[in-house]
């Protein structure tokens, strides 16, 4: 009994035991507040600063965008920055790079348009540079903001010096000039077609496609070849076996598409709907937009696409969306996902029969479609 009651004795109460499990965090946490209130964090070195700035320039003056003199250097004593006019004229990329050493850190660097409206901004996380770019559609009065922080504690005033540097050009290797940041719906859509495909001539390390590029229209699906498995099968993922008149939205091939992928349009002409949708009820209206359901879902219907209708039972895809900074996602009625790299999907898509391409339901950017032989 006096053993056991020599062990209860020295049992730690639970009190004790869950007061210093409390009160241990708080007071490493009340240390560390004071030390940052009081002491605060050492300041940015200027050679640092100052070395991370020119290694922004450098980046944009590699892809084509020159700089415009030495830039600004102002001595700042808070953490502000106004706002500075960067006007862009017809297809003209601009460039702002900014760098601050001392207690303040650049945040972010924006571009906004005449209205306020945010065109373009590259957030940062922790870097010393920030860099931030965008094209110009048409001449536009453009401003640029540099957004600082302070890193000074409670009781310290702020120290700084901000530099900033506006680049300008039309370089040919767009997309590198702009990698850094998201555009806006205006400046994405602005970027030339031709642009657009050159990351997906990337992709295709070489490979000539099988026919030309093929724009996909809003809603609007393209058949590949243009036969009624093709189109019977964009009517089926479009009804739904709802089994009432529905005529999906398709557009015909040019007249520069292989003859193979036209077996039925005359020369110079589109094929005729009536021999494609034989057999199926169709609406006199013809105004139904081309969306596929799966497992109950809707889709949007890119392409039906009948493999062995072109001469192998697998072809590689590219589905190019022309929406700049903005990903494509597409995927198969199989279930299968394409490969996603920046604006581009691609990958093979074998099947013994038609095979529908889908994009989502609200996906309304307009997209290529280039068909290569398989590997």
């Amino acid at each position: 009994m006096a053993s056991s009651s020599s062990l209860r004795g020295r049992r730690p109460r639970i009190g004790c035991v869950v007061g210093a499990l409390v009160l241990a965090p708080l007071a490493s946490c009340a240390v560390s507040l004071a030390t940052t209130m009081f002491v605060g964090v050492a300041p940015i070195d200027d050679a640092l600063a100052r070395a991370a700035f020119a290694r922004e320039s450098a980046a944009a003056a590699a892809v084509g965008l020159a700089p415009e003199g030495e830039g600004a250097s102002v001595e700042l004593d808070r953490c502000a920055l106004p706002a500075f006019d960067v006007p862009a004229a017809a297809g003209e990329c601009v460039a702002v790079v900014a760098a601050a050493s001392g207690t303040c850190v650049v945040t972010a660097a924006t571009i906004e348009g005449a209205d306020g409206e945010i065109l373009a901004r590259a957030p940062n996380a922790g870097a010393v540079a920030s860099h931030v770019a965008w094209c110009a559609e048409r001449d536009a009065n453009l401003r640029a903001r540099v957004e600082l922080s302070s890193r000074s504690s409670a009781w310290q005033s702020d120290a700084a010096t901000a530099y900033h540097r506006v680049h300008r050009g039309r370089p040919p290797a767009l997309f590198d000039a702009l990698e850094r940041v998201v555009p806006t719906a205006a400046g994405a859509r602005s970027v030339s077609t031709a642009f657009m495909l050159r990351h997906a001539d990337r992709l295709a390390a070489g490979r000539a496609p099988l026919g030309p590029a093929i724009e996909i229209a809003d809603y609007r699906a393209r058949l590949v070849p243009e036969q009624p498995a093709t189109y019977a099968e964009l009517h089926r993922l479009a009804d739904n076996r709802r089994g009432t008149p529905i005529t999906p939205r398709w557009d015909p091939l040019g007249a520069d598409a292989p003859p193979a992928w036209r077996p039925f349009a005359p020369p110079g002409g589109v094929s005729p709907l009536a021999t494609l949708g034989v057999g199926l009820s169709l609406a006199p209206s013809r105004d139904h937009p081309a969306v596929g359901y799966v497992n109950g879902a809707a889709r949007r219907t890119l392409a039906v696409i009948h493999p062995p209708a072109l001469g192998a039972r697998c072809v590689d895809v590219q589905l190019v969306r022309l929406a700049f900074g903005y990903a494509a996602r597409v995927d198969t009625s199989s279930g299968a996902a394409l490969a996603t790299d920046r604006h581009v999907s691609h990958g093979a898509v074998c099947a013994a029969g038609p095979v529908a391409l889908f994009a989502r339901e609200d996906d309304r950017e307009r997209y290529l479609l280039r068909i290569f032989a398989a590997r």
